[in-house]
């Protein structure tokens, strides 16, 4: 189940069961057990506004919460008790570009065990013979007559930083969710 899908304001509390919960939810409980209480026996209304953004000017944020509810004892024995929620959530998207340690994908100046994450798919453009020569085409030059001065040959090739214009750290999100919850208790 995805969480998201339960709106934030119409949740009481969570309650997390590390160990031991496979004998009351069964084999798949082995890890632990996560409980979304919902809010009961809710009077009243609330209005929950945030707003937020990072020091760069990105992530922007919005999130609504609406909550309102009405519990009402009908009689001695009986109850009644409706609760509705509404949540808007909203974030404007993180590009790789806007970072220091993603707008290079060359990682191969970093410490071991990072990978250089550069495409070869450039305009300058490697080519490879039948003997398994690698031919870089050197950047600048144009054709349609390329003379073997504007090759490197066997050298690191030709790798292009381009991806990192339409990657995101973080996409852009929206998200809308509502609940309401009724529940009618003749006997308690």
């Amino acid at each position: 189940m995805d969480l998201n899908s339960i709106p934030l304001a119409a949740v009481d509390r969570i309650e997390t069961l590390k160990d031991g919960a496979s004998a009351t939810y069964g084999s798949d409980a082995i890890a632990g057990v996560v409980n979304v209480i919902l809010k009961d026996n809710y009077n009243g209304g609330d209005l929950d506004f945030h707003y937020g953004i990072s020091q760069r000017g990105d992530d922007e944020t919005y999130h609504v919460q609406l909550t309102g509810g009405i519990a009402q004892k009908l009689s001695s024995t009986s109850n009644f008790n409706i609760l509705t929620a509404f949540d808007y959530f909203e974030s404007t998207p993180i590009a790789a570009v806007d970072r220091s340690y993603s707008s290079n994908w060359n990682h191969t100046l970093l410490p071991s065990g990072y990978f250089d994450n550069r495409s070869p798919y450039t305009e300058a453009r490697n080519f490879v013979d039948a003997a398994g020569n690698l031919y870089s085409v050197v950047s600048g030059t144009k054709g349609p007559n390329i003379i073997q001065n504007d090759f490197v040959i066997n050298g690191g090739g030709n790798l292009s930083n381009r991806r990192v214009f339409d990657s995101f750290l973080m996409p852009q999100e929206q998200r809308y969710g509502g609940l309401v919850k009724m529940c009618y208790e003749p006997f308690p």
